[in-house]
């Protein structure tokens, strides 16, 4: 519950923070992707909408391979993303 309301937070804030990412790996002691998390990791602090349309739709799956929370985070970013 706790994740899936970081994860809300952080499609919903202007900006990605991998901050978020970070305390969830932390909270769940998941191992986040490696390539998933270093791209993420690049766009800390980037407004989504400074980001080009294929990245945003790309966030997702980035997210999900960060956490391996797949369901969970395709539920949280359903159309949330594109909003921005």
């Amino acid at each position: 519950m706790a994740a899936k309301t970081a994860i809300l937070k952080l499609v919903s804030e202007s900006y990605f923070s991998i901050s978020a990412i970070d305390s969830i790996n932390e909270m769940t002691k998941r191992v986040p992707d490696g390539d998933a998390y270093r791209i993420l990791r690049t766009l800390h602090c980037c407004h989504y909408r400074d980001m080009p349309k294929e990245l945003l739709r790309e966030m997702p799956m980035l997210i999900s391979k960060a956490l391996g929370f797949n369901e969970v985070v395709s539920e949280a970013t359903k159309g949330s993303l594109a909003l921005k």
